[in-house]
Parts: C-alpha cells; structure tokens; sequence
C-alpha cells in the first residue's frame, strides 16, 4: 500500500504523484528533501529506499537530483499495463545526507 513502511533503522516510500500542472517547478524537489529530513533527523533512520520502473525517467531523475544510489536492477519485476518492466532499487543513507549536508 501506499505510504512509509519501515523496519528498524529503515524505512521506504512506495508512492509519490504530482500532477502535470506542477511539474518543473521544484516542488518535488522540495518535498523529498524535507522527507529526508524527516526520515534522518526527525525519525533517526539508517537506510531509506525505493524502487521505480526504469522507464519512469522523471521519477529517475528526481531521485537523482536528490542524491539517491542506485543499488541494482530487478529485471521484468513489475507486470504494468500488459507488458514486465524492469525495477531499479535505490537507496540514500544517513552518511549521504550528512555529507551532502556537511553534517
């Protein structure tokens, strides 16, 4: 389901959608830095990931932008639309935000 799941030190976010509209505008941008902060500071987890389809180039690229690693590919995980889709798994640490924050 959508939302935050979470294990000790851990947590993921499953779901983010913005419409259109709002697109190219920084909010997103905005929005996941202050998740991360929330997840870091706030909540003291380790580890915080995701996955996306790799197709999804926007999605890609704002958790580029924000400093996400790459960790691998899951080859034809995800069944959408009539068609397989490969995964890709991401993650950002709290050694990441710290040097990105010179914390």
């Amino acid at each position: 389901s959508p939302g935050v799941a979470s294990r000790p030190a851990t947590s993921a976010i499953s779901v983010v959608v913005i419409d259109k509209k709002y697109t190219n505008l920084g909010y997103a941008t905005e929005v996941g830095k202050i998740i991360l902060d929330f997840v870091f500071n706030e909540l003291g987890f380790k580890r915080f990931y995701s996955s996306i389809i790799e197709e999804h180039g926007a999605s890609m690229r704002f958790t580029e932008k924000l400093g996400f690693t790459k960790e691998g590919v899951f080859r034809s995980s995800v069944y959408k639309r009539g068609k397989f889709h490969n995964e890709v798994l991401i993650s950002f640490l709290k050694e990441d935000y710290e040097k990105i924050h010179n914390i």
